[in-house]
Parts: C-alpha cells; sequence; structure tokens
C-alpha cells in the first residue's frame, strides 16, 4: 500500500473542507509549504496538492502556494483542482509537478482529448470514474 498524504489549499492556507463545502473549513495552517515540508520530512516521497480554489472557480488560484511547496520539498508533486486545459497541465509540468490529475472536465469537454496524452500520459491522471463514465457512454478514448 502507498499511503499519499494530502495538502488543500483554499486562499493560500492549508484547509480541511466539511463534506466539501468551502464555506466549512478548518485551517490547519497559514502556510501549505510548511505542511507539505512536515510530510516530507516524514518520510512521504509523494504529495497530493489541491488547489481548492482552482477547482471551484476552474483555473490555478494558488500558485504561489504551490510553488512554494515545489521549492520546499523533495518529494514528489501530484496535483489537482483547477485543470481544464492543455496550457494548465504543461505550465505544471514545467514547474516540476511529477502527477497531474485531470477531473470530471474529461468527461464535460469532448476536446479534452484533443490534448497530446501520449507526451503525457507519465504524469497525467484521469480519475476511474472517468473511464467508466466514458466506456458507459462509448465514447472512444485514447489508451493511457
Amino acid at each position: 500500500m502507498i499511503v499519499i498524504p494530502a495538502v488543500d489549499i483554499k486562499d493560500g492556507k492549508c484547509v480541511r473542507l466539511l463534506q466539501g463545502r468551502m464555506e466549512d473549513e478548518t485551517v490547519f495552517s497559514d502556510d501549505p509549504s510548511e505542511m507539505a515540508k512536515r510530510w516530507n520530512d516524514d518520510g512521504a516521497e509523494m504529495i497530493h496538492v489541491v488547489d481548492l480554489d482552482g477547482a471551484f472557480s476552474k483555473k490555478p488560484k494558488n500558485l504561489t502556494s504551490i510553488k512554494k511547496i515545489l521549492a520546499s520539498v523533495s518529494a514528489d508533486i501530484q496535483i489537482g483542482g483547477g485543470i481544464r486545459n492543455e496550457e494548465t497541465i504543461r505550465m505544471y509540468i514545467e514547474l516540476g509537478v511529477k502527477r497531474i490529475v485531470v477531473g470530471t472536465e474529461a468527461i464535460r469537454n469532448p476536446n479534452f482529448y484533443s490534448i497530446d496524452l501520449k507526451t503525457m500520459k507519465k504524469c497525467l491522471i484521469m480519475l476511474k470514474e472517468i473511464f467508466k463514465r466514458l466506456n458507459a457512454r462509448t465514447i472512444s478514448h485514447p489508451p493511457l
């Protein structure tokens, strides 16, 4: 079993949402990079980072915090939240993110598959549920 700790970021702070409600949060730290560093120091090989503001606004919103995390840990970073296009995926790759989680956009946007998945397959993760839905709709999708 691989355990991947998470750092969820909202308004530049490390938080946990209660049942996914943005208005119902617990703040764990004003500095997400300190939380990521703590996981790193505890031996995490990968840390899952979620830009919650990005997820709700459909574009990255916490880049300053994410860049600070990338600069402060040796663990690989897996990121999700606000990833809706190839430009954002490429930006995260260039920043050094190792895995990129793409969620519902792959279902909602049929043009999403115009992204060069073969080039990005080493870092791009599409949730299993997406493939279930795509197969249920008999929509063709490229293998990863």
